[in-house]
Order: C-alpha cells, then sequence, then structure tokens
C-alpha cells in the first residue's frame, strides 16, 4: 500500500508521497534528519484522498505550492507560509486526458509540465485552468 511514487524538496527538506493501490488517499512523509549510514525514518506529515493514486509531484521554488498528480487529476495545494501543512491551505484541481503521465513540474511562466511516459510526450497546463475546490 505505500509505493513511493512523488518525491520533492522543499529547501533542504526532502518529502515523499505515497501511492495507494487499496484507497485514493496519499500521505506525505518528510526526512527530517538525512544520515547515510543507517536507516533514516520518516515524520508523517498529513494525508488528502487524490481520488486516484498518486504518481507524481513537486514543490514551487518558494515551497508555497505544492503540485500532485494522479492518473487522470492535478491537485493544486497552497499555503501561505512553510509551516502550514499543504493540505489544509487553498486547493484547487483539475483532469486531464492522457495515457500514462507520471511527472509533473512548475514551469517559469506560471504553467505545469506532464510527462506521458507511455507517449513520450510533453503536456503544459496554465495553472489558472484549475478549479477552487
Amino acid at each position: 500500500n505505500y509505493d513511493c511514487e512523488g518525491v520533492f524538496t522543499v529547501g533542504e527538506q526532502v518529502y515523499l508521497l505515497t501511492k495507494h493501490r487499496s484507497d485514493t488517499n496519499t500521505r506525505l512523509y518528510r526526512l527530517d534528519d538525512p544520515q547515510t549510514d543507517r536507516v533514516n525514518e520518516l515524520t508523517l506529515v498529513d494525508e488528502f484522498d487524490v481520488m486516484g493514486q498518486a504518481v507524481g509531484a513537486d514543490a514551487s521554488p518558494d515551497g508555497l505550492k505544492l503540485v500532485v498528480i494522479t492518473y487522470d487529476r492535478i491537485w493544486l495545494f497552497e499555503r501561505q507560509e512553510q509551516t502550514q501543512s499543504f493540505f489544509t491551505g487553498a486547493i484547487s484541481w483539475g483532469r486531464y486526458e492522457a495515457d500514462q503521465v507520471e511527472a509533473v513540474c512548475f514551469a517559469e511562466d506560471g504553467t505545469l509540465l506532464l510527462a506521458d511516459e507511455a507517449t513520450a510526450r510533453l503536456y503544459s497546463v496554465s495553472i489558472d485552468q484549475l478549479k477552487v475546490r
């Protein structure tokens, strides 16, 4: 139940999102004290129902926005400050159609780039197209 498909950073902090096969939730974990000489424990930060399987994620350079994709949805989480949980801030979302998108990132022009591994296509989606939840 705990595939890790979304990995992103905010500053020096590493975050991981789970992909669940038995439900539509994703859990957000943080690596607080990375060590190379032992097994690292993760801190559970939050959980959110993405209505699918989370397959990719990215944080904006300022760390205030998080984008999470499933096989057919884009979720955008916006927080006011880095100490706030991503999932308690403003939430926008939208649907998309593609064969197998499994990567997403923020572009500099206010768009999101989605990469389809089945077709080798790159899609651009404007953040403004997403609906506020």
